[in-house]
């Protein structure tokens, strides 16, 4: 019986190392499959948790610059109307904050995620000061983008952290959302520097114009470039219009040393800075669309090819089961006829021919 034992142990022994190494090569691939897929659907989490209240909190804080370019211009924004758009950051702030701690989001977030969206409240508490300056007249036009742009620029890189899907076609149409996103926030940058100097920019305004369209023409191209058809049209279809044509003669009027109209600069870049708003956000809506069944269809493709990898892992164990039955049973046949011609029949053989 121990040699028996010992039989089906070591038979079971030779067999357990291919099953195991079997079954964490399914887990593995099953596991990774599933993983992409539930980033996927971890989308929407993000998306209502973060990216919304952030998206909307950069238009807000752009509307708050624009208020405090106005009131530093001497032009007819008054206090009130200047505290009203305070409010309305200070409000979606506070979403974003509610939202974004809330457990939900926080268990769909990673590591770089959250760290990046603490680089984002820090730089959002520094408001008080930039709007204290602005209070006591010692805010420059160049001084006042750099200021709002630190915030916006630390929500941009937050966005950088969401890579949500290994998926290419997904995750380059979200880096062309992002760059056009960053192109309309360095227009309204420059709208802001027109505004706040009264169409006459200073030269240090000026040197800031300048790179600001260097950077803003790389982002929009970017964008026209990493966005399909669908997506792409809305920033198409705003490159050609006469406004956004008019906006960029203004610019180019300015960097050669001339000055602008504020009257005639903002009946075409307030109209362009709203298309382009309203083309960003509906471009959202769109690709967030596209994700959430592409994340179902990653999900269904892994529960198949588990459930299909499963039942080959049982059909590997029930066949080496069977088949180490079958070779321990005749082993075990083949050990009693040898015990059984060793102890009987050649001792019996050997005393009858001495007989």
């Amino acid at each position: 019986m121990a040699s028996g034992r010992s039989i089906r142990f070591k038979i079971a022994t030779l067999l357990v190392v291919p099953l195991v190494s079997l079954v964490a090569l399914w887990g593995f691939a099953a596991s990774t499959t599933a993983g992409e897929a539930f980033n996927l659907l971890k989308v929407d989490t993000i998306w209502t948790g973060v990216i919304n209240d952030a998206d909307i909190l950069v238009y807000n804080l752009q509307q708050e610059r624009l208020a405090s370019a106005e009131r530093m211009a001497g032009g007819a924004t008054g206090l009130g109307a200047l505290a009203a758009a305070r409010a309305n950051t200070d409000k979606v702030r506070r979403s974003l904050t509610q939202n974004a701690n809330s457990d939900d989001t926080q268990a769909a977030l990673s590591h770089d995620m959250k760290a990046q969206l603490r680089v984002v409240f820090a730089q959002a508490d520094r408001l008080g000061e930039i709007r204290r300056l602005v209070d006591e007249g010692r805010q420059t036009p160049s001084r006042l983008v750099a200021d709002y742009a630190a915030i916006s620029d630390a929500i941009y890189r937050l966005y950088g952290t969401f890579a949500l899907s290994t998926d290419v076609v997904l995750y380059q149409q979200a880096n062309g959302l992002i760059a056009a996103d960053q192109a309309r926030e360095l227009l309204h940058r420059q709208h802001t520097l027109v505004i706040a100097s009264d169409g006459d920019l200073a030269p240090a305004d000026r040197e800031l114009m300048a790179k600001l369209e260097g950077a803003r023409t790389l982002q929009f191209d970017r964008a026209r470039i990493e966005l399909d058809g669908e997506l792409r049209r809305p920033f198409d279809t705003l490159a050609g219009s006469p406004q956004f044509l008019a906006t960029q003669g203004a610019i180019t009027s300015v960097l050669s040393g001339g000055s602008v109209a504020v009257a005639e600069w903002r009946a075409s870049a307030d109209p362009v800075l709203k298309d382009y708003t309203r083309g960003t956000w509906d471009t959202g809506d769109l690709l967030l669309a596209r994700m959430e069944p592409a994340g179902m269809a990653i999900l269904t493709r892994a529960v198949v090819a588990g459930v299909l990898g499963l039942i080959a892992v049982a059909f590997s164990i029930f066949i080496s089961i069977r088949v180490g039955r079958v070779v321990t049973s005749e082993l075990g046949t083949l050990r009693r006829t040898a015990l059984e011609l060793a102890e009987i029949r050649l001792p019996g053989g050997g005393a009858a021919a001495r007989g």
